[in-house]
């Protein structure tokens, strides 16, 4: 070996290090392609070279970037054995980290962020997505793997470093101007609004462009004005714009109705079938079933959020930061309803502690106990069951019932299977376009029909009891679930805005009306509104504490707002307009195939960023 190496001059040591992490460079590519292979060829000669300069030019500053870390333990501890084994270590970690982040952007399309690193943290990514023994075993399989071949890159740099090179300020000048132009084309498009430029920024992680329209602005340069301008507010929420004015016994003279509210996470629209759910089947042959009912997310926050609130999840950040909680449970609270909460998921992460009970955080459990969903699936049906036993029959009770083995795709051994067959062991790294969808899809059905067996002890309860008779019962689920259906590698939910990640089952009984079937359109929005309005009294006009409207109401929007973890989708029956936080906008059908050529109804867009500033102070 080199023997100025052997010697730990600083000199020779920074030199080792910039060729160790420049090589890193092709490794981080090859997981890069992976991000690559997901998006669609550019239109435009000035987007495809942007693509092409900014993969190796983002991949390239990330390796480089620890050299920020080892070259200040290079000033301290000029030792070349030291100086390897923390690089090694810190590209272990990058190459890992990139590499979860490609299997979470493969499958939901968004990159790690601060809300994937709490769930992390807190262990609440456990009950939403359960890793099998199966999908350790690759990881601790991959980890090894990488740590073999940097040790190797690390090997070969000493090696090479002994014959003297003259590559280093030649690779070095290639590298700045790779980095210069895809920053400044960057730049270039954000000034003049090259939509087909900037919308290609969100398929590298953590990558930071270069923009110009600030600076140009700040300098009287006027640039093109921006697609969608989605509206932010610093001033306080106004929620709701009138204080509510709400009569208790207001319906017909009748004593307060009880409200049973029963979400099963990840249920879809097309899932509650005689097979699938024969209790909440045949119970719905006496209520009201909206088959064309829209979930306001395609996450679990957004969905329950919007069940509550009757607003879009574009206010979940508002909401959470000043928990507020939704005048739905205020109203409920000060006609002295009892609160029943039992959910099988932390209800602190998402954070409904903080948002939708924060009112009766201290009222209810944020935790149940259990080792997997399907026991604590188990676990508040009992509690509920016996809470009916026990309740103070003296006080109209609002309970609300929140199921999750669907979402972790479990039930218990020996639960009925009626679909078959069945994938036993789930690994998520096997999906992909060519996997077979059935038997996955086969498990998680079945573990709808394991809580259906569950709810049949809270419909047997009410019966028994005779509440029936003056109890308005929901079911629905805060999400949809995909599996492929659109042949875009699709899985799952957070991923995309079609209606098998956002159409959920909505039965509705209530007291005094009969059983039907509508099919106008209907949303998570309008379900506060119709127990506001309908049940509790409240004689507002419901643009005062939501966007949504009553249930009873044939009266539609033309558009769905749902939300995502970074972007929302305005969905009409025509197709779905993408909106990333940033103001880009793209255009897909009911299918998710791109549109190249279509445009937002500007009107119906403008409604819509009307409705999400709505609750903001002016």
């Amino acid at each position: 070996m080199n023997n100025s190496i052997l010697s730990n001059t600083r000199s020779e040591i920074y030199r080792w290090q910039g060729w160790f992490y420049f090589l890193n460079t092709f490794v981080l590519l090859i997981i890069g392609s992976r991000y690559f292979s997901l998006q669609p060829w550019p239109d435009g000669f000035l987007s495809q070279v942007f693509v092409t300069l900014s993969y190796p030019g983002h991949f390239l500053m990330m390796a480089m970037s620890m050299i920020i870390v080892s070259g200040l333990v290079t000033l301290v501890l000029p030792r070349i054995k030291w100086v390897k084994a923390l690089s090694i270590i810190l590209m272990t970690l990058v190459i890992v980290i990139l590499g979860i982040d490609s299997v979470v952007f493969e499958l939901y399309r968004f990159h790690l962020n601060g809300m994937v690193w709490s769930l992390i943290i807190n262990g609440g990514i456990f009950e939403i997505l359960p890793i099998s023994w199966i999908s350790w075993l690759f990881v601790a399989i991959g980890v090894a793997l990488v740590v073999y071949v940097e040790i190797k890159i690390a090997h070969f740099v000493s090696s090479w470093l002994e014959t003297d090179h003259e590559y280093g300020y030649r690779v070095s000048v290639a590298a700045i101007l790779i980095i210069f132009f895809g920053q400044f084309i960057h730049a270039w498009g954000d000034a003049n609004n090259q939509v087909n430029i900037t919308k290609q920024v969100r398929y590298l992680p953590a990558y930071k462009p270069a923009t110009m329209k600030r600076f140009l602005s700040q300098k009287g340069f006027e640039t093109s004005a921006s697609q969608v301008r989605i509206p932010k507010s610093n001033s306080t929420l106004k929620y709701p714009l009138n204080p509510l004015v709400c009569e208790a016994d207001s319906e017909l003279g009748v004593k307060q109705k009880n409200i049973l509210i029963v979400a099963i996470d990840s249920w879809r629209f097309d899932m509650m079938t005689e097979k699938a759910t024969p209790n909440i089947y045949d119970f719905s042959k006496k209520s009201i079933m909206y088959e064309n009912h829209f979930s306001t997310g395609n996450a679990t926050r957004f969905g329950i959020f919007g069940m509550y609130y009757g607003m879009y999840g574009t206010y979940w950040h508002a909401m959470l930061a000043e928990e507020r909680g939704p005048v739905l449970i205020d109203v409920l609270k000060e006609q002295g309803y009892d609160f029943s909460i039992h959910a099988s998921a932390r209800l602190t992460s998402p954070e409904f502690n903080r948002t939708v009970f924060s009112e009766i955080r201290n009222e209810i459990s944020l935790k149940t106990s259990g080792a997997t969903a399907h026991q604590r699936d188990k676990k508040i049906t009992e509690d509920f069951v016996g809470y009916l036993q026990k309740r103070d029959k003296k006080k109209p009770f609002f309970g609300f019932v929140f199921y999750d083995a669907p979402h972790g795709y479990t039930y218990p051994e020996g639960a009925e299977e009626p679909f078959q067959p069945v994938w036993k062991t789930i690994n998520h790294l096997a999906l992909n376009n060519d996997f077979d969808p059935a038997p996955y899809r086969n498990r998680f059905l079945n573990s709808v029909h394991y809580n259906d067996m569950l709810i049949k002890s809270i419909l047997d309860e009410l019966t028994a009891q005779q509440l029936l008779d003056n109890t308005i019962v929901i079911f629905t689920g805060d999400h949809g679930e995909e599996f492929n259906e659109t042949g875009n590698n699709y899985w799952g939910h957070n991923s995309n805005f079609t209606r098998y990640q956002t159409q959920v089952p909505m039965v509705v009984y209530w007291p005094g009306k009969s059983a039907e079937v509508i099919q106008y359109p209907t949303g998570h929005l309008d379900i506060a509104p119709t127990l506001l309005s309908n049940a509790l009294g409240c004689k507002n006009p419901t643009l005062d504490y939501t966007l949504g409207t009553s249930l009873f109401s044939p009266e539609r929007k033309p558009y769905f707002l749902i939300s995502g973890w970074d972007r929302f989708a305005l969905v009409t029956d025509k197709q779905i307009d993408l909106v990333y936080n940033a103001g880009n906008v793209e255009h897909y059908d009911k299918d998710y195939k791109p549109l190249e050529s279509s445009v937002t109804d500007i009107k119906t867009m403008a409604k819509a960023l009307d409705e999400m500033s709505h609750f903001y102070s002016k």
